[in-house]
């Protein structure tokens, strides 16, 4: 009997397990919408470097900021967008975005997997994970690191168990991680905390911990090489510390309580802690802070629960499979009876080809080559309803050159389809606008009084509102026909211009 002959016929879920997670979150992947928020502004500004052969180190896209000094950590990350978008439009966005989500979460389940020997757990927590991060695999500079952070922990992981791993990978990784995106700073977390865990609890022998000091402070030493040498960290740093940022963009917020991806995120935290307390079995020390320290940090602002959630996978499986080891102990007889009865060969190899049927006809149905096959050129099929394609349309036809009011994913796919014919008031790059320029696009948004004074000391002439995002603005509008006319509506975008 072969290999696939025994696995069809085997008496457990084998395989299943991990073919199932990973479909599932390939799927999601590739059939969420491509959002306007941190996508169309870097492809814009991507296309700028390659059109000057030149960094974009001031602000040419903006009435408001005109000539400001604005510099983005994530250069390599926009020349490879504007690439994907150039040879294969927006199929092949989403397929990188595939690519590079379903690559980060299967390294997870396989270092899971290896932890604790339990297929069924790593996959039951990998797909937790997912469930907590997925409104952050929107595509940006940050999805291209997803695979590299993956490669940190599973290098690291690698040394710790063997003594031995292409240590070397390390800073090769990190030049293109610290051009691709700011998270950089987390890789080398990654190892200074790994070798903060063998001052801890010592699991190499000397020439080893020696031989992974070496390799991390050349680590240390390939985040220099950048553009902007020293200065990336302080242009990390004013990212980090910008009022803007930490007051009004959600994912810089601490995870909120009532969202269902934040409740999953807190769940794992306290399966975490659960199993710490009740499971036989200890992580080493390394494990354990890179735990507590990513949990801290995905408290502290949700976005970084993507990386949290992941980390946590490989701890939970290997406390987990010794929990539900007792627990099965304990388990009534009538349970382990109904369990046998599933799971008896002929019935297993039937669930096994209705698992795999419904998991292929799942890959077929969201595959982006299919997809893009009944779209044409149309770019309605790959993007959130929230990007004002008919609005630009609008705009582009009726030659539109006096400003606008927008909101702020509007803005950066204003600044990618209608450059330079507009110039935006606002877009994603939160660093480049002022504090006061922030109060003054919120109490527009919101429509507070003295709104249409805002608009005036702007010298705004159109509003391009979104119903989804500002439906108090829109019904302001209309409630002032004599000042403000409705000249175009489509799907959420709402066009009006000062009479």
């Amino acid at each position: 009997m072969n290999t696939l002959a025994r696995w069809w016929h085997a008496d457990d879920a084998r395989g299943l397990w991990a073919t199932t997670a990973i479909t599932l979150i390939f799927a999601v992947a590739a059939t969420m919408p491509l959002t306007p928020h941190d996508l169309w502004f870097h492809i814009r500004l991507g296309q700028q470097m390659l059109d000057t052969r030149a960094l974009v180190t001031t602000d040419i896209f903006s009435y408001t900021q005109y000539g400001a000094t604005y510099f983005n950590n994530a250069w390599l990350g926009e020349l490879v967008l504007y690439g994907l978008w150039s040879v294969g439009g927006a199929p092949l966005l989403v397929f990188a975005r595939v690519l590079c989500v379903v690559c980060f979460y299967a390294m997870f389940w396989w270092l899971g997997w290896r932890a604790s020997g339990s297929e069924r757990w790593s996959a039951w927590f990998i797909l937790l994970a997912a469930l907590a991060s997925f409104p952050h695999w929107q595509l940006r500079p940050q999805t291209f690191v997803l695979p590299i952070f993956a490669l940190f922990v599973f290098i690291l992981t690698r040394y710790l168990e063997r003594g031995r791993a292409p240590l070397f990978w390390l800073p090769l990784l990190m030049i293109a991680w610290v051009n691709l995106h700011g998270s950089f700073v987390f890789g080398f977390a990654l190892v200074a905390l790994t070798l903060a865990g063998e001052m801890i609890q010592a699991t190499l022998a000397r020439a080893q911990a020696i031989r992974l000091a070496m390799w991390a402070a050349l680590t240390g030493a390939a985040m220099l090489i950048n553009p902007l040498g020293f200065g990336m960290f302080a242009a990390v740093l004013e990212i980090g510390r910008d009022p803007a940022i930490q007051s009004w963009v959600l994912e810089w917020l601490p995870a909120n309580a009532r969202e269902f991806p934040a409740n999953v995120f807190y769940g794992m935290v306290l399966a975490l802690l659960l199993g710490a307390l009740f499971s036989r079995v200890r992580g080493r020390a390394t494990e354990m802070l890179w735990g507590v320290t990513f949990i801290w940090l995905g408290w502290s602002a949700y976005r970084n629960a993507l990386w949290a959630t992941a980390l946590m996978v490989p701890l939970l499986a290997m406390l987990w499979t010794d929990l539900g080891a007792q627990i099965r102990a304990r388990v009534p007889m009538f349970i382990s009876r109904w369990t046998r009865f599933l799971f008896y060969p002929r019935r297993l190899g039937a669930m096994r080809a209705l698992i795999l049927i419904v998991l292929l006809m799942l890959c077929l149905i969201a595959l982006p080559l299919p997809r893009a096959t009944f779209s044409g050129n149309d770019l309605r099929w790959w993007v959130s309803a929230d990007t004002p394609i008919d609005a630009v349309s609008y705009l582009r036809e009726n030659n539109v050159r006096e400003r606008i009011y927008h909101e702020i994913g509007a803005g950066s796919f204003l600044m990618w389809a209608l450059w330079p014919q507009q110039l935006v008031f606002v877009d994603s790059r939160i660093n480049l606008y002022t504090a006061e320029q922030w109060r003054d696009y919120f109490a527009v948004l919101s429509a507070q009084d003295g709104f249409e004074d805002i608009l005036a000391k702007y010298r705004v002439e159109y509003v391009l509102a979104d119903s989804f995002w500002q439906p108090q603005l829109i019904e302001a509008l209309h409630q002032r026909e004599r000042s403000w006319q409705l000249v175009f509506q489509s799907g959420e975008s709402f066009l009006f211009r000062r009479r």
